[in-house]
């Protein structure tokens, strides 16, 4: 099995314009996820005993852990999306 680590030939050669939208995006993003992560945080260090109450019949840390994992994953597909739309 050979593998080609060479650019495609058919994918197009992104402008520096594109490339810098494409790095400002990624940041907004990585701002907001931390802005998230961060106040997740902060409840865990100065309100623990909420998150040990039911959210959703499961106890909120999980509930909201699992929220953090979720919005990552939709972050990343925004993220995917915006940067390989023409």
């Amino acid at each position: 099995m050979h593998f080609d680590h060479q650019q495609a030939s058919d994918v197009p050669e992104q402008g520096a314009k594109s490339i810098a939208w494409n790095a400002r995006l990624g940041l907004w993003f990585f701002f907001i996820y931390t802005a998230f992560y961060c106040a997740f945080v902060l409840i865990s260090a100065f309100a623990l005993a909420w998150l040990a109450t039911p959210l959703f019949g499961i106890p909120a840390s999980v509930t909201v852990g699992f929220g953090l994992i979720f919005g990552a994953l939709v972050l990343a597909l925004l993220y995917a999306r915006a940067c390989t739309s023409d």
